[in-house]
């Protein structure tokens, strides 16, 4: 077999690579080896077995910021004799988990362990009379769709120490590392008598930020609220009741209401009761199928309080329920002798939340259906026009390192330069049971997280809503039977790529002034570009409860922060470009759009070699 090679390197998996095998014998399977580069020795990746014909497979459980080699062979199936092993690969070493990238920013609290994790208090959502805040986690990218998890319990469940989990799950946060993070401890520092049974005072929204290294590709907002019964007055309880409704005032939908409970309660307390009668009071019986148990202090047995939960009056969905053991977050390996066991029942019962969440429908809250319809056909908008303005960037990119190359390289016919285009790249989903929506004719997914599983279904996409053309395919709106459903999500990523310009000194200042006339067109391209997308972002925010226009100047700087943070996704010459544009602006040198249709340059786009 030929040397394997890495193509996507991240912080816990990669996708390895190798070139075409001969078929050797009829019942040939290939096997996937790998080892630290510097220790340990070679073992096989688990479930490495495969076909001969295939060329690439996903290497998953590796540990962040470490070097790996690997080798494949091939092993009859039938006989067990293995062939000789191929060359062992480059070295690779795997990114950075967010989780030690985090640790570098974060304020090391109590016994040298635990972090506070840097977080950024957004003055809109403040209301000191009914103690309501939001604070934010992570580079903001406006784009992305939101999920909202709504937690509630009564007083002394774990809703802070649940959030404090599910924020260490999301960072990659593994067992073995020496660190955890905390989101809500010392939020009652100005509080003189804070019980140890409730710390809670105040609803507290936490809103994640994803890079491409979360175990989610959505913002996810965390709702920690305070538990009812926290204290002996009744006028307590329902000064709190009156704040979630202010809260409600505040957000637009809610995906998911995680009830904190205990494993142990073999019946539903008197606050227990008030709680989800007050919730579904609020929202509907509609809420009920969006209602969860996030259930504490759980073993592998069958938590008694299910059935509890079952007895309800309002019949309950019981059967959505995941269960956790909260206490291997901040034990050490000393003080709690099953902390692995629990730490990865954990992380599984939280994959199967992030399904849950992917999967279930939102219900509106602050908005009517129809706003929030609208709010998602201008979210799938802008993502369209983003990928043509990568698509365009690329192409401008191109052409200024074509155009400096042939004016340094005078005396050579043959102008080799190196270029970024854009190429398809495939992942597979996150679930073995999951589909993404994928265009054909764009080759790129459109919707990662489909809540239909055969093709028949596809018009009861969001994307496509009632008229069979999709909306994230703007604005070339392509049919429904151009998509296809897949378990894999296809992505356009920059490649880099060797080209030639054959050009002899006669027609050099000619292929110069061709070159630059279309840099100028591409600039002009990206400035309609941003100016839709500016635009759209500005209708996105009229259905906000806090709407706040966006100059196309601040959308730059927006983008100049969000390349220097995700350098993968665009051409390394990417933040100059808009530096540039950002001048052109200041100075009012902005190119003349005017006339332009945005279609038409689509199709320009769309001939870029």
């Amino acid at each position: 077999p030929g040397k394997p090679s890495a193509l996507y390197v991240q912080s816990n998996h990669l996708t390895l690579s190798w070139p075409d095998l001969e078929l050797r014998e009829e019942h040939d399977v290939l096997e996937v080896f790998l080892k630290e580069a510097k220790y340990g020795s070679w073992r096989q990746c688990s479930d490495s077995s495969m076909d001969h014909t295939n060329t690439l497979c996903t290497i998953d459980g590796l540990r962040p910021d470490t070097q790996y080699v690997f080798k494949i062979r091939l092993t009859n199936e039938c006989t067990g004799k293995s062939g000789p092993f191929s060359s062992v690969s480059d070295v690779v070493q795997t990114k950075p988990s967010p989780a030690m990238l985090y640790k570098s920013k974060s304020t090391v609290l109590r016994n040298s362990m635990v972090y506070q994790l840097p977080m950024e208090e957004d003055i809109k959502y403040l209301d000191r009379k009914n103690k309501i805040r939001k604070y934010d986690i992570g580079h903001q990218a406006s784009t992305l769709h939101e999920k909202t998890i709504l937690l509630i319990g009564e007083s002394g469940s774990g809703k802070s120490t649940m959030i404090d989990c599910l924020a260490n799950y999301s960072l990659g946060v593994t067992v073995q590392d020496p660190f955890r993070f905390t989101l809500t401890c010392g939020e009652n520092a100005d509080s003189q008598n804070t019980t140890v049974r409730e710390k809670t005072e105040w609803i507290t929204i936490y809103t994640l930020h994803p890079s491409k290294e979360y175990a989610f590709p959505f913002v996810l907002n965390l709702i920690d609220t305070p538990g009812l019964g926290r204290s002996k007055h009744k006028d307590d309880d329902e000064a709190l009741i009156t704040s979630v409704e202010v809260l409600l005032k505040h957000i637009e939908k809610v995906d998911v209401v995680g009830s904190v409970v205990k494993s142990s309660d073999s019946r539903l307390s008197v606050s227990q009761r008030l709680l989800f009668d007050s919730f579904l009071n609020l929202f509907g019986n509609d809420i009920s199928e969006n209602m969860c148990a996030l259930i504490t202090f759980c073993d592998s047995q069958t938590p008694p309080v299910v059935n509890a939960m079952s007895t309800f009056h309002h019949a309950l969905p019981h059967d959505n329920y995941f269960c956790f053991n909260n206490c291997s977050l901040f034990s050490t390996e000393k003080q709690e002798s099953n902390r692995e066991a629990f730490w990865k029942l954990g992380k599984v019962q939280f994959e199967h939340l992030l399904k849950y969440l992917s999967t279930v429908d939102s219900q509106t809250v602050a908005l009517t259906l129809r706003q929030l319809d609208i709010r998602e056909e201008i979210t799938y908008k802008i993502q369209s026009l983003e990928q043509f303005f990568v698509k365009a960037l690329c192409g401008l990119d191109s052409l200024i390192k074509k155009e400096h190359a042939v004016q340094e390289q005078k005396d050579v016919e043959e102008v080799e330069v190196e270029i970024e285009v854009l190429e398809p790249n495939s992942f597979p989903v996150s679930f073995k049971e999951q589909f993404a929506l994928t265009c054909t004719r764009c080759n790129r997914t459109c919707c990662k997280y489909c809540n239909v599983t055969r093709d028949c279904e596809k018009m009861s996409c969001n994307i496509f809503k009632q008229n069979q053309y999709c909306n994230s395919c703007h604005p070339k709106l392509c049919h429904v039977s151009e998509h296809k459903l897949t378990q894999h999500t296809v992505e356009q990523i920059p490649s880099k790529r060797k080209t030639v310009l054959k050009v002899t000194n006669v027609d050099r200042c000619g292929l110069i002034m061709e070159l630059n006339e279309k840099r100028q067109r591409l600039n002009l391209i990206l400035h309609l570009i941003l100016k839709e997308m500016t635009r759209k972002h500005n209708d996105l925010q009229k259905k906000s409860r806090h709407p706040a226009k966006l100059t196309i100047s601040e959308k730059l700087d927006t983008l100049i922060d969000l390349t220097s943070f995700d350098r993968q996704s665009y051409p390394s010459g990417t933040e100059q470009i808009l530096r540039n544009m950002k001048a052109e602006l200041d100075y009012g040198q902005q190119p003349n759009i005017y006339g332009i249709r945005l279609k038409d340059v689509i199709e320009e786009l769309d001939e870029l070699d």
